[in-house]
């Protein structure tokens, strides 16, 4: 248990210090607004993710541990339907609110980047699920690589 904790912890890790990175390469590339506007749209993206996974990766970590075997593919297989409709229905409301948000938060601008959000937004609910499944298969180490690389990723 406290190898595997310890593993978590590194990719955790990792990832935040990747995202230090990202945030300093993007302060001295657009400085203080940019950063605050990265800001916000990270804010968004992540809040929009946690409702396209129905509040995150919990209740697939529950639901997956208390089933038997065969019970458990078919729960999985339920989960990534709904995260698969939620996600859709999400996508289609964004793409279509997108003005709306933007005169809501931004006054306006940033339209065309909410509607790219929406890729973000996808692939955040998407690792929320993903996620979930490795750690009730209690898949440690895959987890502890997807935080590292999820953090990499944001420096580019």
């Amino acid at each position: 248990m406290i190898s595997s904790t310890l593993r978590s912890a590194l990719g955790q890790l990792a990832g935040l210090i990747f995202g230090a990175i990202t945030l300093k390469i993007l302060a001295i590339m657009t400085g203080p607004s940019g950063v605050g506007l990265f800001s916000l749209f990270r804010h968004l993206q992540q809040s929009l993710s946690l409702v396209a996974s129905l509040g995150g990766q919990a209740a697939i970590i529950q639901g997956l541990s208390s089933r038997e075997e065969e019970q458990r593919e078919v729960f999985q297989r339920h989960v990534c339907a709904v995260f698969v409709v939620l996600g859709l229905l999400l996508a289609i409301f964004m793409l279509c609110s997108a003005s709306l948000i933007s005169e809501w938060m931004f006054e306006g601008g940033y339209t065309s980047s909410l509607r790219w959000l929406t890729i973000s937004v996808l692939a955040g609910s998407g690792l929320f699920f993903l996620r979930g499944i490795l750690n009730a298969h209690l898949k440690f180490n895959e987890i502890a690589l997807i935080n590292a690389i999820s953090g990499f990723g944001g420096c580019f």
